[in-house]
């Protein structure tokens, strides 16, 4: 090999050392929105069940997960869908350990010799429910599934279900996000319904 390939080889390697990638906000690390989302009211209340996500905001795969905060808000007049000053609040925390097991699986077929990138989760480590037995009935309910990693970041909610519990019987429609988003520069304001 050439002394002068032997510099420039060298003096790359030197060139790349003590650099740092540019930090990753953790908003972009945070989970895409639940797969496959089921709503199934019954006489115990409304039931959810949906799919994890498999990647982050960035459309990498997951690296840590906490699991789903179900919200709701209450819906009174029309307009409250898009109206930020009735907040969601909390009704359950549905616990996702998926990404956890599928990392300890990796660990233990690499120990083993074997390709780890290519295990998954099992299947039913995937699958979720969630019940909210606190729905009255004749009230309407805006809810949302919030997928969370680290605790506390929150991610992408892509559907919203409204919901008029009446049991089996109850009234339920998806809304997208991006139904319910007031144009930039613009304040929502509730529309009264004609006297």
């Amino acid at each position: 090999m050439s002394r002068w390939r032997v510099l420039s080889i060298l003096f790359i390697v030197l060139a790349g050392c003590g650099r740092y990638l540019a930090p990753i906000a953790p908003e972009l690390m945070a989970p895409r929105a639940v797969d496959k989302l089921v709503i199934a009211p019954s006489a115990q209340g409304v039931a959810f069940s949906w799919i994890a996500p498999e990647q982050d905001r960035r459309g990498k795969e997951l690296t840590s997960f906490s699991g789903y905060r179900i919200r709701r808000k209450e819906l009174i007049e029309r307009g409250d869908e898009t109206d930020n000053n009735i907040p969601f609040e909390a009704v359950g925390f549905v616990p996702d350990t998926h990404v956890e097991v599928r990392e300890k699986l990796r660990t233990e077929a690499r120990a083993q010799g074997k390709i780890g990138r290519r295990i998954e989760a099992p299947t039913e480590l995937t699958t979720f429910t969630f019940l909210d037995n606190t729905a009255a009935t004749g009230k309407t309910y805006l809810y949302k599934i919030v997928p969370e990693n680290q605790g506390v970041v929150e991610g992408v909610v892509d559907e919203l279900v409204k919901v008029t519990f009446k049991g089996s019987q109850s009234d339920v429609s998806v809304i997208t996000s991006k139904e319910l988003e007031t144009p930039e520069g613009e304040t929502q304001e509730k529309q009264s319904e004609p006297s």
